[in-house]
């Protein structure tokens, strides 16, 4: 004897058996103690901010460092990996591409999972992961074998970037209040950005090219061994101050779905004990986002998400472009410049670090999501084609580098917008939702990028590689055309 839920989904109606709801109370509203850290902090209309918030938000920065770095640190030095491993630039890129597919792949049971065990057993999951990895990776020092050990350990550490990824809006709305979540987001972007920045200039700063196999021996073990050390260290930490909320919402909209929730538990509870055959009920509207099956399929139907996550697909899929071949495109041009390119991907992620945040601190002022990104993206599409003349036409490595930093700056800065927009038209589905599909949808993207981009500079070199970033920047200044810009207005006090 099965009781009936119906889910309104506008159109039609979706139907679900409760047992099919796994809702168990322990778990969904489980509040964990911040220990002596717990103290409030602030206030801000009338809501309680905790010190701890920012030991969870270091919690998610510090694991995006160390597991980011080795996202591409390898393609960095791709030159000195293709001479070591005998191997090709495929199989050096696939180092990196392999954190794409994982997250495409696992990224909906990680949301699954947090929805189920909330942010605390997520975050410490996701560490240990990236723990793993690292170990596994230890061991690729060999020329002959190492490769795969590469290889292995890097899957281990995609796992751990498919975990965490699409977590900052969860962090920024679970724990900071209203004219905090843009700057919370921000920083969280802007520390998934400089992972990757800090691969650059780590790699290319200990991996040094020589004629001696030995001498890169030597070099990549102690690379390794710089990887697993941080690791471990960022293991013990999200151990210790990884929560998963506080003890009272920090905004009014936390604090009404925190309600949504409880009085659903009930509804469910009400359902499972009821023993009429019969029995047919229809879940509240309010209700139904609280489902991440629902949510995802309210998210396929609205037209401004869309427009969003392929705006988010399109960013992911120019940074890949220019981070992954970034070595091979200058390495033909500039011999020698390993160090020195090394050098130019950590500044471009230094300064995608600072305008993230003060992208989320504008957006946090003005609210104006559209506005931005139209700037943002005609700044790209400026930026890939003075590049692209620069790389054909001149051999001045200050110009490229300049030009190159204004462009990845720019350009990474709209993921910060990305979150914080998908929140304001998707309104009231939840970030978890929101967060999996941009994440999932940007890893698409730069998958089929990676793989494609590799041949387009085989066969076409740097300028067709160049024409590919301008032809889809270009379709992401349409898109920041058409996409509305939906301020969502609530009440600020309780």
């Amino acid at each position: 004897m099965i009781t009936t839920v119906e889910y309104d989904c506008s159109d039609k109606l979706t139907k679900v058996s409760v047992k099919d709801i796994d809702i168990e109370e322990e778990n969904k509203i489980e509040i964990l103690s911040c220990s002596s850290s717990e103290t409030p902090e602030s206030l801000e209309n009338g809501f309680i901010l905790y010190h701890c918030r920012w030991l969870v938000l270091a919690s998610y920065c510090l694991l995006s460092l160390s597991a980011g770095s080795s996202w591409l640190c390898f393609p960095a030095v791709s030159n000195i990996m293709r001479k070591y491993y005998d191997i090709g630039i495929l199989s050096v890129n696939l180092l990196s591409i392999i954190f794409g597919i994982a997250i495409v792949v696992v990224s909906l049971p990680f949301a699954v999972f947090l929805e189920k065990y909330g942010l605390s057993l997520t975050l410490k999951l996701a560490a240990s992961l990236n723990a793993i990895g690292a170990v596994i990776r230890y061991f690729g020092a060999n020329s002959e074998t190492g490769y795969w050990f590469l290889l292995v350990g890097n899957f281990f550490t995609s796992l751990s970037v498919a975990g965490f990824l699409f977590l900052p809006g969860k962090i920024a709305s679970t724990w900071f209040g209203e004219h905090e979540i843009g700057t919370a987001t921000a920083v969280c972007v802007a520390f998934d950005a400089l992972g990757t920045g800090l691969g650059f200039i780590h790699a290319t700063s200990i991996i040094k090219n020589s004629d001696n196999m030995n001498e890169i021996q030597e070099d990549v073990q102690f690379f390794l061994l710089t990887q697993l050390i941080p690791a471990t260290m960022v293991l013990f930490f999200v151990s210790i101050f990884a929560k998963k909320q506080p003890k009272t919402a920090p905004s009014f909209l936390e604090m009404k779905q925190k309600e949504d929730i409880e009085e659903y538990k009930s509804l469910i509870k009400s359902l499972r004990n009821n023993k009429d055959e019969d029995s047919v009920t229809t879940i509240p509207i309010q209700f139904q986002y609280l489902n991440l099956r629902i949510a995802i399929y309210k998210l396929f139907k609205n037209f401004n998400f869309h427009l969003i996550v392929h705006m988010q697909g399109i960013t992911a899929a120019i940074e890949g472009i220019y981070e992954l071949l970034l070595n091979e495109m200058l390495i033909d041009k500039f011999p020698g410049y390993e160090k020195n390119i090394g050098i130019i991907g950590f500044v471009a992620v230094m300064l995608g670090f600072a305008t993230n945040i003060v992208v989320g601190m504008v957006v946090d002022k003005t609210g104006s999501c559209k506005r931005i990104s139209l700037i943002i993206f005609l700044i790209t599409s400026f930026c890939c084609i003075i590049l692209s003349v620069l790389m054909e036409y001149f051999d001045n490595f200050i110009a490229l580098s300049i030009v190159f930093c204004i462009l990845m700056s720019t350009c990474t800065s709209y993921y910060t917008i990305a979150f914080t927009h998908s929140s304001q038209v998707t309104f009231p589905i939840s970030p978890t939702a929101t967060g999996v599909m941009l994440v999932l949808t940007s890893q698409v993207y730069d998958t089929i990028v990676s793989f494609t981009i590799t041949e387009i500079l085989d066969h076409f070199g740097a300028f067709g590689v160049n024409c590919t970033a301008i032809v889809i920047a270009t379709v992401a200044v349409v898109l920041s055309l058409i996409v509305q810009n939906k301020i969502v207005k609530i009440p600020t006090k309780v």
